[in-house]
């Protein structure tokens, strides 16, 4: 079982999907079946909606040609296509999400317990020597659904009789292991205001932002950043604050400039 603590609110959310920012709320164990059920309904509600849109339209378009006066103003037009617009767009991208969020719901997983997953099958390929991993949490997909819809207490479920109870918990770990040992020191030479969009870094860094919910976080010259993620005009990495908290979050690669080795071995 994986959880995991927000930073927007200090939380620990039990087996964490993701943070939806729509809906200002974390999706979990509390309330991932209902979020589900929610896109479910407003791709219905999409589709209804849409349906009564284009039938208007045919109405409308049967009564010329048989003397009848229809009041349909430009107004009224740009409404009814920006409404029906509206409609298709909503009924592909909740279509879209509900295909993903049903592939999870499958495999009695979560967004962040497929990305372990990933990464461990990733680890396996690259060391033949590792045992393999298996999903503990994969019952087959009539159980899978039925463990996805129930009432438990989100700390205790049900494992495949060939494996652990911790066996996700352990590669979590080894996995947090070897991201520490990629972490590399940096220090602050250009100051960032924690803005999605620095526009003083350049038109790339602000085209290529990182679409995630995770915070941005300001860096004053001076500083030192320990990263631990890369991206082509982004990092992500965590830095110690007077009061003895680690502050997270990405800032533009500008900013910071790897301490070289001699420096390093000295500190």
């Amino acid at each position: 079982m994986c959880f995991k603590i927000i930073n927007l609110g200090n939380r620990c959310v039990l087996k964490m999907d993701h943070h939806c920012p729509w809906l200002n709320t974390c999706v979990g164990h509390a309330n991932h079946p209902s979020f589900v059920i929610f896109i479910f309904v407003s791709i219905v509600a999409s589709i209804q909606s849409s349906t009564l849109l284009l039938r208007t339209l045919l109405l409308v378009l049967a009564q010329y040609g048989h003397r009848v006066l229809v009041y349909f103003p430009l107004k009224l037009t740009l409404l009814w296509l920006t409404a029906f617009g509206l409609a298709i767009c909503l009924i592909l991208t909740l279509s879209l999400l509900l295909f993903i969020q049903m592939k999870y719901v499958l495999k009695n997983c979560t967004n962040i317990e497929d990305w372990i997953v990933g990464k461990a099958i990733s680890r396996r390929e690259q060391d033949r020597n590792l045992p393999p991993f298996i999903y503990p949490y994969n019952l087959g997909r009539l159980n899978n659904i039925k463990a996805f819809f129930s009432k438990d207490d989100g700390i205790h479920w049900a494992v495949r009789d060939d494996c652990g109870e911790y066996d996700l918990t352990i590669e979590q770990l080894e996995q947090k292991l070897i991201k520490e040992s990629w972490k590399q020191p940096m220090v602050v030479v250009k100051e960032y205001n924690g803005r999605w969009f620095p526009l003083m870094f350049g038109v790339c860094v602000c085209c290529n932002i990182p679409w995630t919910d995770e915070t941005r976080m300001p860096l004053n010259v001076g500083e030192i950043v320990q990263v631990t993620r890369f991206r082509k005009y982004w990092m992500y990495g965590h830095k110690n604050v007077s009061n003895g908290t680690r502050l997270r979050g990405w800032f533009p690669k500008p900013c910071v400039f790897s301490i070289p080795s001699t420096l390093k071995k000295d500190k």
